[in-house]
């Protein structure tokens, strides 16, 4: 019978309420009844028409639903039309639509909860967040579906800041919620746990009698190795100052920290990529610093001993240089070949910013021209990242990003696999300062089968970063590590300039170097330069 008629279809809104058409009745709470017409609601629910049908019943159990819900299913049966539906109904119409099996409702209700989640922005308020959020959270509970929750994930995901906030609010009371909640929040933050580990180490921090059992579903059901080390030691700190521990909470608490370990085994500090220019700083002789940069143990390629040169030249723009072209081609050549280096790669110097500089000027377009330090098919070349530093102090653009850096036709790796190769960064926290540093996870098991590690190619000897603004790259190398400055949401990066005449003086953590300028990184990237020549 229901077959032979498409819907959703409009049987006329004229009808809705009409007492002779009334033969089904949806008995809501406190007594309340609305009447529907059987026929057209079987129609729309093969569960309806099952039941009136072959079981005969007249009645149907709705004191779960709100009123103005079971209204709004009903007019949405006879007019083919989801009309009546607001954030207040929502989460019953929707749950109607599935336990009756009106399939096209189910639709109409998804399109409304994508158009609320596309809404969402770097603006939006904690309610606004908190809807979606819930919604989905119960839609998986209850019909055990998380296509809802994807979604909020999804959009979520570049919202790093706004999410990160969002859930330190979402988390207040943790200790009382359903664990059900508590899975949401640790999918929604996806790799940025460290989020949830901050809040579980201040209340453990405050409340050191014991460990209770939301605690440890968080604790136990985090990838803590999505955590930089500064974040687990504090966890770790709080869990040894725990006053009551059973022997159950001591054994969770040494497999927790086994597991740490391990994570810890496979992620490599990437060296030398912030190195101090105070030695420098002072010299007036080109020379003077091309020959001690040369034999320099922290120097360990070209790129390190270019960007050093660069970086002497960028303070000493007014500087007009008397110097044999000639002989600091000699003498860079001969230390590339007494070191054992490979080339540079030619896109990354023609990208290299020259600061408007004359010194700068000749000194790349000599290099450049120099076939035996830079080659155009050099094998050296650029992985750039699309994300950029977050507003909070953290570094989001490399806290363990998956880094495609070329194809599987690409002859630099000559994998044969599907997917793309690639690597995965983690860092430490830039607070405090010195103790900052990138890692490369060398964990196989942290790789999903579409991204490629190649071990023996990304060795984290050779790699080496700069910084990319409009276009133009900013070598970093000897720019020592980089100063967040929380209030003004700036990342201080970089090395003297002049403006109007006056130098521009930041002082580094350490109070010695005094030559820093700051860099927004809100438009910037850091380009990371694989060398596997």
């Amino acid at each position: 019978m229901a077959s032979k008629i498409q819907v959703p279809a409009d049987f006329g809104r004229n009808h809705i309420g009409a007492p002779v058409h009334g033969n089904l009745v949806f008995k809501l709470k406190d007594g309340e009844e609305v009447r529907a017409n059987s026929m057209i609601l079987s129609l729309n629910s093969p569960v309806i028409d099952h039941l009136t049908t072959e079981l005969n019943q007249q009645t149907l159990e709705a004191e779960d639903f709100r009123k103005d819900a079971v209204d709004s299913f009903i007019e949405a049966s006879y007019t083919g039309e989801l009309e009546n539906i607001n954030k207040a109904n929502f989460r019953d119409v929707n749950k109607m639509s599935h336990v009756f099996d009106v399939s096209w409702l189910s639709e109409r209700c998804a399109v409304y909860f994508e158009a609320l989640i596309a809404e969402l922005s770097e603006e939006s308020e904690y309610e606004e967040i908190l809807f979606v959020v819930e919604e989905a959270r119960v839609v998986l509970k209850s019909l055990k579906q998380g296509a809802f929750l994807e979604l909020v994930i999804e959009k979520m995901s570049p919202l790093t800041v706004q999410r990160n906030y969002f859930i330190k609010q979402y988390m207040v009371g943790f200790t009382e919620f359903s664990k059900d909640r508590l899975d949401v929040a640790i999918k929604t933050v996806q790799r940025d746990v460290f989020v949830l580990v901050e809040i579980v180490t201040e209340y453990l921090g405050a409340n050191k009698q014991s460990i209770g059992g939301n605690t440890w579903h968080l604790i136990e059901n985090i990838d803590l190795s999505l955590c930089e080390n500064a974040v687990t030691d504090a966890l770790f700190q709080v869990l040894d100052d725990i006053e009551t521990v059973s022997k159950e909470d001591f054994k969770r608490s040494l497999n927790i920290f086994k597991q740490d370990l391990t994570k810890r085994s496979v992620a490599t500090i990437i060296p030398n990529l912030f190195l101090s220019f105070e030695k420098y700083i002072n010299m007036d002789s080109f020379e003077d610093v091309l020959n001690d940069m040369a034999v320099s143990e922290e120097v360990l390629n070209l790129y390190m001993l270019f960007d050093g040169l660069m970086t002497w030249l960028y303070q000493h723009c007014f500087l007009y240089l008397k110097v044999d072209n000639s002989l600091i081609l000699e003498q860079i050549i001969k230390t590339k070949n007494d070191r054992n280096w490979g080339v540079m790669a030619y896109s990354y110097l023609d990208k290299i910013s020259i600061n408007s500089n004359t010194n700068t000027k000749l000194f790349v377009k000599m290099i450049k021209e120099c076939n035996e330090l830079v080659s155009p098919n050099s094998e050296g070349f650029a992985m750039f990242l699309s994300k950029k530093f977050s507003r909070d102090g953290f570094v989001d653009v490399l806290f363990s990003t998956r880094i495609r850096f070329n194809r599987t036709d690409e002859p630099a790796t000559k994998c044969l696999q599907r997917g793309e190769c690639g690597i995965i960064l983690q860092t430490t926290s830039p607070v405090p300062p010195e103790k900052f540093s990138i890692q490369l996870n060398e964990d196989p098991s942290h790789y999903p089968p579409s991204l490629h590690f190649h071990k023996d190619q990304c060795n984290p000897a050779n790699m080496h970063l700069a910084l990319m603004e409009d276009g133009s790259i900013y070598p970093l190398t000897w720019f020592w590590k980089p100063l967040c400055n929380n209030e003004g949401g700036e990342w201080e990066w970089g090395f003297i300039r002049f403006h109007g005449g006056d130098r521009r003086k930041l002082i580094t953590a350490d109070s010695l170097l005094k030559w820093k300028i700051s860099w927004h990184m809100d438009w910037s990237k850091l380009q990371l330069v694989l060398l596997t020549n």
